[in-house]
């Protein structure tokens, strides 16, 4: 409740600063809460890299998860800080970890093969994302994660296995 009631304290105070030009208080505060959980997260998450030794590999994985969350969609938790926890664990934790070359592989096809049968899920009435192009997303996110193929990173493939994960459908999740 704290990151929605600083998100309802600042939309009331650009709302009091310009009333006549700015959306509604509603619309403020759903648009700060996003933004605050963005910055909360990756803020987080980078600063457990930065901590570890491991920054640049976090910075990278952080990369990698989002552009796979945002093309391949997935769900969220309810809880807007179990969703902050859940994404500093899941993109702070791989870096760390280094898996056997086959365990890389096996990871990497298994998602490019969960992939193609799941993504993306959990887009409609999400974003602007036409409907018509969601085939194209697929193929995105199969290169995407194909790339790993190349790559060989553990992190990359373990951040690509638990995506497609997020793309069953959960119980207790709710779609984005």
């Amino acid at each position: 409740m704290m990151i929605e009631r600083a998100a309802e304290r600042i939309a009331l105070a650009i709302k009091q600063a310009n009333a006549e030009e700015t959306a509604s208080v509603a619309v403020m505060k759903f648009a700060l809460i996003l933004l605050i959980n963005l910055v909360v997260a990756v803020a987080g998450t980078l600063a457990v890299g930065a901590a570890t030794g491991k920054f640049w590999d976090t910075l990278l994985s952080l990369v990698w998860f989002a552009a796979l969350r945002t093309i391949g969609g997935g769900y969220h938790f309810h809880s807007n800080y179990l969703c902050i926890v859940a994404t500093i664990a899941i993109v702070a934790v791989p870096p760390h970890v280094r898996l056997p070359e086959s365990v890389v592989l096996a990871l990497t096809v298994t998602s490019i093969c969960l992939a193609w049968w799941l993504a993306p899920s959990h887009l409609r009435g999400y974003n602007r994302i036409s409907e018509s192009v969601y085939p194209w997303l697929r193929l995105i996110v199969i290169a995407w994660i194909s790339m790993n193929l190349w790559l060989q990173s553990s992190a990359f493939s373990l951040l690509s296995f638990i995506h497609v994960l997020s793309n069953f459908e959960w119980k207790g999740g709710k779609e984005t």
